[in-house]
């Protein structure tokens, strides 16, 4: 592989990890505020 290709992989991977994360986190933090109601 070159270079760039290389780049881009971690790029990719880099991008999918972020989204999956954020939208955990954005699941995580609403089931909070759903349990926090009175």
């Amino acid at each position: 592989m070159s270079f760039v290709e290389i780049c881009l992989v971690l790029a990719t991977i880099g991008l999918l990890l972020f989204k999956w994360s954020t939208g955990t986190f954005k699941a995580f933090e609403g089931r909070n505020l759903y349990f926090e109601k009175p």
